[in-house]
């Protein structure tokens, strides 16, 4: 987990996929009635929990209880709070984060684009909430279980050193992160019988496997597929380096495949 306070904003990243578990933010003294929001989410899921009420621990001790009743296990508390305002978005890679602000909606969108910056991905806004103004009655927001809620995982793999002839593995659709990486990989190493590598993964979005100068073997990815292919044209540009795109993929497709890399 990244933590950083820029302009005394604070942004909790789900680096690698792994949701961390964050404390609630102390705002208020104990014995005010604040109104508290609450952000429960799980790795493999597309929607948060959210509740809303007086009592920050009924709320995280509730919606974790609905969420692990139905992901099973490994719901997170993303975070509480009761001013301020806090952002869910999305990174490129599918990747979901918490930016928080304890003073405005625009710091916590500024603080959020500002780290995205720094991560050099892009990044969307998924949910935007803002304290509440007053104590509430207590109410949840509990997504629909269906095959829906439950993102799709994709990961490339190929070999280390690459050697001719140049293929890359995929393995897409899956119902977990560790899936699609196990799946990508031990079909590379039963295909090579040597060491392999998965080169990226990620949820829900589009990967594009590519070459530069004919040579050196890259992948990018975003959930919008516009802007994975803006992405790949950038770094050539930017790197001055002719490229091929040779696979474009889709996580959310199950797929298990090798491509054959032209140089």
């Amino acid at each position: 987990m990244t933590t950083m306070t820029p302009r005394g904003s604070l942004w909790l990243a789900a680096a690698f996929m792994a949701l961390a578990l964050t404390p609630t933010v102390p705002v208020a003294a104990a014995n005010e009635p604040d109104g508290h929001i609450s952000i429960i989410w799980h790795v493999n899921a597309r929607q948060p929990w959210i509740g809303r009420g007086t009592n920050a621990a009924k709320l995280e001790a509730a919606l974790l209880k609905q969420c692990n009743k139905v992901l099973k296990a490994d719901c997170k508390v993303a975070m509480t709070f009761s001013t301020g305002a806090s952002i869910i978005g999305q990174m490129a890679n599918g990747n979901h984060f918490v930016s928080y602000s304890k003073t405005s909606l625009a710091d916590a969108r500024a603080a959020m684009d500002e780290q995205c910056r720094t991560r050099d991905t892009d990044c969307i806004i998924l949910h935007e909430f803002e304290a509440l103004k007053a104590p509430t009655k207590t109410s949840y927001q509990v997504p629909k279980a269906s095959p829906d809620l439950f993102r799709r995982f994709g990961a490339v793999a190929w070999q280390k050193p690459t050697t001719r002839p140049v293929r890359v593995w995929v393995a897409t659709g899956r119902n977990t992160q560790d899936l699609a990486k196990g799946d990508a990989l031990a079909n590379c190493q039963a295909d090579t019988g040597g060491e392999c590598v998965v080169a990226q993964y990620g949820a829900d979005t589009t990967l594009i496997v590519y070459t530069a100068d004919g040579k050196s073997l890259a992948v990018t990815q975003d959930s919008d597929l516009d802007r994975a292919q803006n992405m790949v044209r950038f770094i050539c540009l930017r790197e001055k380096q002719a490229c091929k795109v040779q696979a474009v993929v889709d996580s959310e497709l199950e797929e298990t495949s090798v491509y054959n890399i032209a140089l």
